[in-house]
Protein backbone atom coordinates (compact mmCIF):
# COMPACT_ATOMS: atom_id res chain seq x y z
CA UNK A 1 0.00 0.00 0.00
CA UNK A 2 1.12 3.53 -0.65
CA UNK A 3 1.96 5.87 2.18
CA UNK A 4 -0.42 8.86 1.90
CA UNK A 5 1.78 11.02 4.13
CA UNK A 6 4.10 11.65 1.18
CA UNK A 7 1.31 13.35 -0.79
CA UNK A 8 1.15 16.38 1.53
CA UNK A 9 3.75 19.09 1.63
CA UNK A 10 6.13 18.50 4.58
CA UNK A 11 5.74 22.07 5.89
CA UNK A 12 1.97 22.24 5.45
CA UNK A 13 -0.09 21.44 8.55
CA UNK A 14 -3.25 19.39 8.24
CA UNK A 15 -6.45 20.91 9.55
CA UNK A 16 -8.11 18.50 11.95
CA UNK A 17 -11.34 20.43 12.44
CA UNK A 18 -12.59 22.74 15.16
CA UNK A 19 -10.89 22.76 18.53
CA UNK A 20 -11.97 20.16 21.04
CA UNK A 21 -12.09 22.93 23.63
CA UNK A 22 -14.84 24.75 21.73
CA UNK A 23 -17.70 22.93 23.43
CA UNK A 24 -21.29 24.24 23.29
CA UNK A 25 -22.93 25.94 26.23
CA UNK A 26 -24.78 23.21 28.21
CA UNK A 27 -27.74 25.55 28.71
CA UNK A 28 -28.21 25.82 24.93
CA UNK A 29 -28.43 22.05 24.42
CA UNK A 30 -31.85 20.36 24.22
CA UNK A 31 -33.09 18.47 27.27
CA UNK A 32 -32.69 14.74 26.60
CA UNK A 33 -35.88 12.69 26.69
CA UNK A 34 -35.64 9.21 28.16
CA UNK A 35 -38.12 6.67 26.76
CA UNK A 36 -40.49 5.12 29.27
CA UNK A 37 -39.14 1.90 30.72
CA UNK A 38 -35.47 2.87 30.52
CA UNK A 39 -33.43 3.51 33.64
CA UNK A 40 -30.24 5.50 34.02
CA UNK A 41 -27.26 4.58 36.14
CA UNK A 42 -25.56 7.37 38.01
CA UNK A 43 -21.90 7.62 37.00
CA UNK A 44 -19.55 6.52 39.73
CA UNK A 45 -22.22 4.62 41.65
CA UNK A 46 -20.70 1.52 43.26
CA UNK A 47 -21.87 -1.75 41.76
CA UNK A 48 -23.12 -4.42 44.17
CA UNK A 49 -21.12 -7.62 43.86
CA UNK A 50 -22.75 -11.00 44.02
CA UNK A 51 -21.48 -13.13 46.86
CA UNK A 52 -20.21 -16.44 45.57
CA UNK A 53 -18.75 -19.51 47.16
CA UNK A 54 -15.40 -18.95 48.79
CA UNK A 55 -12.70 -21.28 47.59
CA UNK A 56 -10.54 -22.84 50.30
CA UNK A 57 -6.99 -21.54 50.19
Amino acid sequence: MEDRREETHPNKKRFAGPSFNASPNPEDLPIPTIPEGYTLKKPGAPQARKKGKKHPA
